[in-house]
């Protein structure tokens, strides 16, 4: 070290060698162990979170994507039960069940499904013709009433169930879905515990376009129980033949000795298949509002002043002694 005057630059020369010795230690350290420690860090940091991700998604979330998944790859199908026989009292079918399709597809901006009824020639057209994506198929039935006119208010007819009736404890609990029918009035109404049935289910394996590809699992559906009405269909029809055209009333025929009913037929009457083949809104308003009241039961809700019924005992007996002649009788 020198003294004196260079002393003063000696000290500052040897200050700058003794920095830039600390300056390449640091970096020496930065591109050796330095480097390699925060490399260390970084990874394993990144395998840590790599490690719990993967937990969280097969463990934690596990179930909740594998039901995602399966959800993309089957559908559940509801098979459902045709509605139980009405029936005559000699066992005559008063009624038939129809094959229907139902045409379920996915609701626009909703992720609940939408229901689309067709008839049995469109459900096979279109199962043909392919579906669209997300769509399918589901067999349904709809009710025909082979004695529309003699019968309608003896066994009522079947609408769709409403919203509001979905909501109901008593439809929930009987798990009713949208699209189901119920009976509506009459022994269709009545009888709707015994005749409803239970519906069954199908799990399917579908492609990506949806198509079924094979059945996973089947609950077989129970159809509903027949019901035997003490009702004569030849006799309802010739009631209703027999009732003059354009007049209002009612004819009830019982059987006295048991207090059942044989027949009972209110003019004028309506066709129940209009409500299971589908009305109009404009026809079902022109049906309600019509002033002869067709869906006005008279035999049941009309008031009448009562007959004199014993007239028909005393003309028997005069018969009977040849007091009176038949002629006499129709005369009066």
């Amino acid at each position: 070290m020198k003294l004196g005057k260079a002393f003063s630059d000696s000290l500052i020369i040897e200050e700058k060698r003794e920095k830039r010795a600390l300056r390449d230690e640091s970096d020496s350290w930065w591109l050796g162990a330095g480097r390699a420690l925060i490399l260390a860090t970084i990874l394993t940091i990144a395998f840590f979170v790599l490690t719990w991700r993967l937990f969280a998604l097969t463990v934690v979330d596990g179930r909740m994507y594998r039901l995602l998944a399966d959800g993309n790859r089957t559908r559940e199908l509801i098979r459902h039960a045709p509605r139980g026989m009405l029936l005559d009292r000699t066992g005559k079918p008063l009624v038939t069940n129809i094959v229907q399709y139902r045409l379920i597809r996915p609701c626009e901006g909703q992720g609940s499904a939408c229901t689309v009824r067709l008839l049995q020639e469109e459900g096979e057209l279109l199962e043909q013709k392919g579906l669209a994506d997300g769509e399918f198929l589901e067999k349904d039935f709809r009710r025909e009433y082979l004695y529309p006119q003699a019968l309608a208010h003896v066994l009522g007819y079947t609408g769709e169930i409403n919203e509001q009736e979905l909501s109901d404890e008593y439809y929930s609990v009987r798990k009713y879905l949208s699209g189901d029918r119920v009976g509506r009035m009459g022994a269709e109404a009545y009888f709707e515990e015994q005749l409803r049935g239970r519906n069954g289910r199908e799990l399917v394996e579908v492609d990506a376009a949806g198509k079924i590809l094979r059945v996973l699992g089947r609950d077989p559906e129970a159809s509903g129980e027949d019901v035997t009405l003490s009702v004569d269909a030849r006799l309802a029809s010739i009631a209703k033949d027999a009732f003059p055209a354009g007049f209002s009333g009612a004819v009830v025929v019982s059987k006295p000795t048991t207090g059942e009913i044989l027949a009972i037929y209110s003019s004028p009457s309506y066709s129940p298949n209009a409500f299971s083949f589908g009305l109009s809104e404009g026809e079902y308003e022109q049906l309600i509002n019509n002033p002869d009241m067709p869906l006005f039961n008279r035999a049941i809700g009309g008031a009448y002043p009562p007959g004199s019924t014993f007239k028909i005992v005393t003309a028997i007996a005069g018969l009977e002694e040849g007091t009176i002649k038949e002629h006499a009788i129709r005369q009066n």
